[in-house]
């Protein structure tokens, strides 16, 4: 339960798609289902819903992580 509370940073009640979280390689937004990263000089909590949108309009969605599949 705690880690479920410490992994949402922000939420934005404008935009609902839109959420700053923190992850295991730091912070990122979330965005409509996909991944973007924070640059190094921004601060994830003091981040606007206009600063997250430049954010997603510059940069590309992270790629999906490797799937792991079990032998038979």
């Amino acid at each position: 339960r705690q880690k479920a509370t410490e992994k949402t940073i922000r939420e934005f009640s404008e935009n609902a798609d839109m959420k700053v979280l923190n992850g295991r390689y730091g912070a990122y937004i979330s965005y409509k289902k996909q991944n973007y990263k924070i640059p190094k000089t921004a601060d994830p909590k003091e981040l606007t819903l206009s600063d997250c949108l430049t954010i997603v309009k510059e940069t590309e969605p992270s790629k999906p992580g490797r799937t792991i599949r079990k032998k038979k």
